[in-house]
């Protein structure tokens, strides 16, 4: 079961002596009533409690306080509300490819007052604070962002499914495509690097720690490399092409500007002075912005 913030219904800290709360050992045992009896003094904290089924036979336990989730009249509601959250978490989409991808497009795009894309267990579900604000951004009508039966509201908030965070991903993606373009390749670039001299990190003891070319090479094949292609396919056929027209453009430049600058030294070297100079005052300021882009 997902890690879920506690409901608005289960304020652990306000429970009392003599009440009933519905209690859990473990992430997959079905809650059971207790009464709290009281707590204890000592550390960690501790909660003195007595099972009321008849079948427990009056046990007695000291728990945690997070195994009371909430009062016992709010048990049925409690259950409704986790039931949510295991549909909505439902989406085996954890460490995917398009999860990463996911990822990359809300931190480089969508601001956090909007919407925020869950990590871990909750991987693939988005989090929506203001969906009208999120539907405007990402221009689309905000019945779009409600469109799956499993999305619900929690603590002001609407709670989205993997395929709506899919869909806010693509978005906008397609509406700012050139600024993933940008890290898309520039992580492109540190993969060949890294894929010739290796990875140098430094470890969380502050030790130097290198990793060679060819591991970080399969690394990229493996997890990079698909991360950069659905980024790229979610901006789009036109954007990724202008830029690849583009990056051609500027090699193409800086080749022309080596060719002209040969012309004008082997000029000089067959005497033919003025001729250069002439060259030179009509596309120095052109050369001049080659090297220096150079």
């Amino acid at each position: 079961m997902p890690q879920m913030p506690p409901p608005p219904m289960a304020p652990v800290v306000g429970a009392s002596p003599g009440e009933t709360w519905a209690y859990r050992a473990r992430g997959p045992d079905p809650l059971v009533a207790v009464r709290v009896v009281r707590f204890g003094t000592q550390r960690p904290a501790r909660v003195l409690v007595r099972f009321v089924d008849d079948a427990f036979e009056g046990r007695e336990e000291w728990v945690a306080p997070a195994r009371l989730k909430v009062p016992w009249p709010d048990v049925d509601a409690f259950i409704d509300w986790e039931r949510r959250w295991d549909a909505v978490a439902d989406e085996p989409v954890y460490d995917t490819v398009e999860e990463h991808a996911a990822s990359t497009v809300f931190d480089a795009l969508i601001d956090a007052d909007l919407a925020r894309i869950g990590y871990g267990v909750l991987a693939g579900v988005t989090t929506i604070q203001n969906v009208g604000g999120l539907a405007a951004f990402l221009g689309v009508d905000p019945g779009v962002l409600l469109a799956d039966p499993r999305s619900f509201e929690d603590h002001g908030a609407l709670i989205v499914p993997w395929p709506t965070t899919c869909l806010i991903a693509e978005r906008a993606a397609m509406r700012d495509p050139d600024r993933i373009l940008r890290d898309v390749e520039a992580d492109e670039a540190k993969a060949r690097q890294e894929a010739v001299y290796g990875h140098d990190f430094r470890g969380y003891r502050g030790e130097w720690a290198h990793i060679e070319a060819r591991k970080c090479a399969l690394d990229d094949e493996e997890h990079g490399r698909p991360v950069r292609e659905v980024l790229r396919r979610w901006c789009g056929a036109d954007p990724v092409d202008r830029r690849d027209e583009l990056a051609a453009l500027r090699l193409e430049v800086v080749r022309l500007g080596e060719v002209v600058e040969t012309a004008i030294t082997a000029l000089r070297r067959r005497g033919a002075a003025e001729d250069a100079a002439a060259i030179e005052r009509t596309l120095g300021v052109r050369v001049a912005r080659v090297n220096h882009r150079r």
